[in-house]
């Protein structure tokens, strides 16, 4: 529901000439979807909390090896969909990435890959903040949560979607605050 409600919000917002200092969403507002909608005026300003949009962050916080790997897959999902990676493309691929590069290697290496070994290979798994695609670190806890896992606050600039915060992550300042309906 989260994200068909958000273009349905926001074609309320504009119709209604609802204007706000700042709006805080999440899921739709990330897609490319969004963006086709309403266009780079019509989203501008307009912030976005969750996982990174890794096409739109900054990577020189990331180890070497991580930073190549993401220029690579960034790159391969931009030539196969013609759009960038942003929120939910960069949830599948650094879960996936995470997954085989940080904890299959151990349920392997214990001769037998089961759910059992999976998660006991999770339990060991302690990546530092910078050693994933997403730019945060990977440790499980006893629910198996990724208790190294951050949301990240993001706005849509000039047509993309910018990774605002934290700083380490950030390509651009925050712009504050909303341009008005009648501004845009």
């Amino acid at each position: 529901p989260l994200v068909a409600s958000a273009p349905v919000f926001w074609s309320d917002a504009q119709a209604q000439n609802l204007n706000l200092k700042a709006v805080v969403g999440s899921a739709g507002i990330g897609s490319s979807a969004f963006l086709k909608k309403f266009g780079a005026k019509g989203v501008q300003g307009v912030y976005d909390v969750e996982a990174p949009a890794i096409a739109n962050m900054s990577t020189k916080n990331l180890t070497a090896s991580v930073r190549s790997d993401l220029t690579t897959l960034l790159s391969q999902y931009k030539a196969a969909s013609g759009v960038p990676c942003l929120v939910q493309c960069g949830d599948a691929l650094g879960g996936a990435y995470d997954l085989v590069k940080y904890v299959l290697p151990g349920a392997v290496a214990s001769g037998s890959v089961t759910p059992d070994s999976i998660r006991a290979a999770a339990a060991k798994v302690n990546v530092p903040v910078g050693g994933t695609p997403q730019g945060f670190g990977l440790k499980f806890n006893a629910s198996g949560e990724n208790a190294d896992a951050q949301s990240v606050i993001m706005q849509w600039q000039n047509g993309v979607l910018q990774v605002v915060y934290p700083t380490n992550l950030a390509l651009a300042p925050p712009q504050y605050p909303m341009p008005s309906w009648s501004q845009r």
